[in-house]
This record gives C-alpha cells, structure tokens and sequence, in this order.
C-alpha cells in the first residue's frame, strides 16, 4: 500500500478508484445532508440522546475490552457474538437518533477502540473501525425513513442496508490500494466479510419494537409526537348514526 500511495497523481487519475471515492462521498453527503434536511443534528444537544450515546459506548468499549482480555487469557468465548453485541449497542442509538449520533458514536468508538492498550494491531484496527463509523452514518441516514420507531421491520433494513453500502463502497478502498486490482470475488469477500455479524445485528433489530425504542432512546416531546405511529383514521360515514337506530 505504501508504495501505491506514493505515486498519488497516478492513483488520482485510476478510474475505479475515481469511482470508489465518489461513491463514498456521495453516499456520506447524501446521509449528512439528509440529516440536515430532517433536522436530527439537534438529538445531538438533546440530554437523552447524549446520555443513550455515552452508556452505548461504555457498554461497547467494556464488552471490546473484555473480550481482549479473555483472548489473552486463553479463554474460549462467542467471539462473533460478542462483537456482534458490542457493536449493535452503537447501531441501535444510531437507528434511534439519526446519522449524527451515528457520526458521533463511529468517531468515539474508532478513537477510544484504536487506543494501544485496546488493540495490538491499530492500522488494522483502525481500518475496521473507520468502515464500521462509516457505515453508523449510513444506517442513521436509511433509519430517517422509514423509521423503526414506526416499524421493527424498517431497523432491520437500515442495518441490512447500511451493511452492504459501507462494504461494497469504503471497504473495498484498502483492498483496492493493497493490491491494485478489485474483481468481483473481492466484493463478495468484502459483503461476506462480517455476515455472521450481520445475521446477529438483523435478529437484535427485530426484537427493538417500536415501543422499546421509545422507552430506551426518548425524544423530546414534539418529537415524539411526530414519530408516533399515526392511528387509524375512520370515515365520516362510518361515524354517522342511521336515524331510527338510537
């Protein structure tokens, strides 16, 4: 990779490069510019999201450490499971508020993460951590609309979605500037990569209803308003009462 980066005019001019990075950049403009549209930058400033924010992340970077310290102990565990939990507490508080948590937590989470004493390894782990900060921005964008504070199943698809924008677009990049070439089986591993982290993350979406996401991630009241689900409207005729009836 070194040596690829040093001749940047060349990599400037590499048309699927060109692309990648275009794809990143419009996909991440499009999440931030969604998110102003939507005004969800203010759940930044919000107490309730603040405080959802920094208990995901304790909680994420307490289950990262503790898995480290049983890896150097020797000790057998759940891996996939683990990190899949560790990371589905950001997903979640991004699902909840919008891509700006999202932003807020992949910042957080890819600085503290990539600290020595969390990791061995920090170039490879900042490269995971900064495809998985890419991807909370995508999920809080597609989570936007449809909501999953209005439909379980509308959580799910923004995971499944966020997932497969982030590793087929800035996942690739690194394999790309490693080797110089990118063929279709590369996409596939890239996708493949964390799938049973994936299937984990969707079946921990479908148990987050609705009404839990009210319970554990508030909004502010107006919010709340605007986000609940909108009863069922009844006709003017079938409220009317046929003379002779009463």
């Amino acid at each position: 990779m070194p040596e690829r980066l040093s001749s940047l005019p060349q990599l400037i001019q590499d048309p699927l490069l060109s692309l990648l990075l275009l794809a990143c950049v419009l996909l991440a403009a499009s999440a931030i510019l969604g998110g102003f549209a939507h005004r969800t930058a203010g759940a930044a400033a919000h107490p309730p999201a603040q405080s959802a924010l920094l208990g995901s992340l304790a909680l994420a970077l307490g289950l990262h450490l503790a898995g480290l310290k049983l890896q150097e102990a020797g000790v057998a565990y759940p891996r996939t499971l683990l990190l899949a939990l560790e990371h589905f507490l950001l997903l979640a508080v991004t699902l909840a508020y919008g891509p700006f948590i999202g932003l807020l937590a992949g910042l957080a989470y890819l600085l503290l993460s990539g600290q020595p004493f969390f990791v061995a390894d920090r170039q490879a782990q900042l490269v995971l951590q900064g495809v998985f900060l890419f991807q909370l921005l995508l999920t809080g964008w597609l989570a936007i609309y449809p909501s999953p504070r209005r439909s379980r199943w509308a959580g799910v698809f923004s995971v499944v979605a966020g997932y497969l924008l982030a590793t087929a677009t800035l996942a690739l990049l690194p394999v790309y500037l490693g080797t110089g070439e990118l063929t279709f089986l590369d996409l596939i591993r890239s996708v493949r990569s964390r799938f049973p982290e994936l299937l984990i993350w969707v079946l921990l979406a479908l148990l987050l209803s609705p009404a839990a996401y009210g319970r554990l991630y508030p909004l502010r009241e107006r919010e709340a308003q605007h986000s609940a689900p909108t009863p069922p409207q009844h006709s003017g005729a079938e409220d009317q009462t046929v003379p002779g009836e009463q």
